[in-house]
């Protein structure tokens, strides 16, 4: 008995020293399992193709809806967007190119505005290159003129501003929460023109689905321009 009794004080000690030991070197990041994420690293393309799916809250006019979105994106080509309401009925299609913006509504009403109408209009540096970088999260590796990048206080918040010179009004981007270690689960867009928020402008996209793939994505429609 006594024999075993000191065995067992060996065996425990040693199991606790190894055990501080482990924790104290893996909260060390001295195995390679364990990466920083106070700065996650951003989305980087590896395929041409990237499918998003998710819900979206969004304002248009006097209305704030909220739908399921179907995102397709080819990479700097173009971007297909359908938003579905209750029951499924689709209200909005979207087609963004590097030339236009063009949507048609479930009431059949086509409108199509070129960059520099929404910067004139807006006063927010505006682009095909930015809105493609915004929604596929590989903007914080892009340097754009006139955009301010913050991280947030919690280490799952990152920020950007857009702002042209000499101008009041804004458009603030904000990530915040992971889908997956290089894809953050909610964007919300914003307009602001000095410290009032333009409430007719809001986007929250909150993701549940993302995939990057060689293999093409079907664009089923187009939207002629208006």
């Amino acid at each position: 008995m006594t024999n075993f009794s000191i065995f067992s004080k060996k065996f425990l000690l040693i199991a606790i020293k190894n055990f501080f030991l482990f924790g104290f070197l893996y909260s060390c990041q001295c195995f390679p399992g364990k990466k920083s994420t106070k700065n996650p690293q951003p989305f980087v393309w590896r395929q041409p193709y990237l499918l998003l799916k998710g819900t979206c809250h969004y304002t248009v006019a006097d209305g704030h809806y909220k739908g399921n979105f179907h995102c397709k994106i080819h990479q700097n080509n173009c971007i297909w967007m359908t938003i579905r309401g209750w029951l499924g009925v689709e209200i909005m299609r979207i087609l963004i190119t590097p030339d236009a913006m063009s949507m048609i509504s479930f009431q059949k009403k086509y409108m199509s505005y070129t960059y520099a109408d929404v910067q004139n209009q807006w006063h927010v540096p505006l682009s095909f290159a930015i809105i493609h970088d915004i929604l596929s999260q590989s903007a914080f590796q892009t340097q754009y003129p006139y955009v301010q990048l913050f991280y947030g206080t919690h280490q799952k918040i990152k920020k950007m501003i857009f702002q042209l010179p000499n101008k009041v009004a804004y458009m603030v981007v904000q990530y915040e929460g992971k889908l997956h270690s290089h894809f953050s689960a909610i964007c919300t867009i914003q307009l602001f023109f000095g410290e009032q928020r333009l409430h007719d402008i809001f986007l929250q996209l909150i993701f549940k689905e993302c995939k990057n793939t060689a293999i093409p994505l079907a664009m089923p429609f187009k939207i002629p321009l208006a």
